[in-house]
């Protein structure tokens, strides 16, 4: 049987009222040569039911016989991959229908180890948050549409946890890799994929591993956000509870100078355990910034102050922790603390309707939209983006991002969004390039 270029791995646990956006967001793909491959961890639910109804060739469907800790499956589904690429897609994302084929086509000729790639944020339309619920923030990344970035830059974003949680870490979620290179390393290491963060595991050795990591600055993802993802609620909402039992007796926080369960944390515990691991294997790994890391689990830690059992009981350690850094760390931590975290007033003006206001103004003085359309060489459709007046679509000023509004759009879902996400990216890149030219036709001689 010939191998396929790609292949795409899902691994679920008893999310079948999630799975199906994922599958046909996959499945939608404009470029044939790959598999899916979607590895039930012992489901309970209809996970089965609901991947035996799209009925597709491209689809292989595997069960593992026990529960296996959410590292362990993402490595037995890298363990069922045939393609000579793989690229794992959580099954609460999305990836758009040219994926595969702006990476095949760009991207992989001279056969890169790693290939990242931006990503879109979608909120779920049962988002804590009414005002986001079924919205899309699509950001404006570089300008060099494909770069080979030095991995040391992602190995310094990481131990100094100066990373935003868009940034295309090459995490396995939002990337490609050569099969066979990681299938080698994954002999030599017994696995690929370590407790408790895998998607960060992945990340930190990938960067140990290959001396650059070739990024794609276009949005060929759509990361979901909800009250199902393990990371909202900064690592402490109830189905991160629920996974952070499958791992048992596990000492979540041996190694790191807090206890507190959140997700800087968890992230700190896991980077340790792969550097041992490469430590083993002969591989230097990096440092982390403890000091770094205190300030951002400590920042963490006032936004999570609503969710968190007995806050107040954790001060006295994260106190303790300071006092092994100067003076200026300790009073900045204390500060922190001391400062609520920020509420949003309750009376306060929605995205939503922030657009409608901006529309109504518009409208209000017909000019505006021509106007603005001068600061775009003419363009309308980049004015009517900015005066909300657009279907669907409300524009920064400077273009430093869009919201879609799925409703406007016809969208419903992560699926339906992910159809949206490429059209209205180079929508943002040209109106901001026009706006660019000209402000530089403009800027007075000296």
């Amino acid at each position: 049987m010939t191998s396929p270029l790609f292949s795409i791995l899902i691994p679920t646990r008893n999310r079948g009222h999630l799975i199906s956006d994922a599958i046909r967001s996959a499945l939608a793909q404009t470029y044939g040569d790959y598999e899916l491959v979607i590895v039930a961890n012992n489901c309970a639910d209809n996970t089965r039911e609901v991947v035996q109804s799209f009925s597709d060739p491209r689809i292989r469907y595997v069960e593992t016989d026990r529960t296996l800790t959410m590292p362990d499956n993402w490595d037995f589904a890298f363990s069922q991959a045939r393609g000579r690429y793989v690229t794992i897609l959580s099954d609460d994302d999305a990836i758009v229908p040219n994926t595969l084929r702006y990476v095949a086509e760009h991207a992989i000729n001279d056969n890169p180890r790693v290939v990242t790639w931006e990503d879109a944020n979608y909120f779920y339309p049962d988002w804590r948050d009414p005002a986001m619920r079924n919205i899309t923030l699509l950001f404006r990344y570089s300008d060099n549409a494909i770069e080979d970035l030095p991995s040391r830059t992602y190995i310094d974003m990481c131990r100094t946890f100066s990373f935003s949680w868009s940034t295309p870490l090459p995490k396995g979620l939002n990337c490609v890799v050569d099969r066979e290179f990681f299938e080698d390393w994954r002999g030599k290491l017994g696995k690929l994929f370590y407790a408790i963060a895998p998607d960060f595991a992945f990340a930190w050795l990938t960067t140990h591993l290959c001396p650059t990591i070739r990024v794609l600055h276009r949005p060929l993802a759509v990361r979901g956000i909800s009250d199902n993802s393990i990371g909202s609620s900064h690592g402490m909402g109830p189905n991160a509870a629920a996974f952070y039992r499958e791992f048992g007796e596990l000492d979540f926080f041996k190694e790191t100078p807090i206890t507190i369960p959140s997700t800087v944390n968890h992230i700190a515990a896991t980077l340790l355990r792969v550097s041992a691991a490469l430590r083993q294997v002969g591989v230097e790994a990096t440092q982390l910034d403890w000091q770094a890391f205190l300030l951002a689990a400590v920042r963490q830690f006032r936004e999570a102050k609503t969710m968190i059992p007995d806050w107040e009981s954790y001060i006295p350690e994260l106190l303790r922790a300071a006092d092994q850094f100067s003076s200026t760390v300790q009073q900045e931590v204390r500060q922190i603390i001391a400062t609520p975290p920020e509420e949003p007033a309750p009376d306060r003006e929605t995205i939503w309707q922030l657009k409608q206001r901006t529309a109504r103004m518009a409208l209000e003085y017909p000019p505006n939209v021509t106007l603005k359309a001068a600061k775009h060489q003419g363009d309308e459709q980049c004015a009517r983006c900015q005066l909300g007046l657009q279907t669907g679509v409300l524009a920064a000023e400077q273009w430093g991002y869009l919201y879609m509004f799925g409703e406007e759009l016809g969208a419903a879902n992560i699926y339906e969004t992910s159809l949206h996400v490429e059209e209205h990216y180079d929508l943002l890149m040209r109106c901001y390039r026009k706006q660019q030219q000209q402000q530089q036709e403009h800027i007075p001689l000296p």
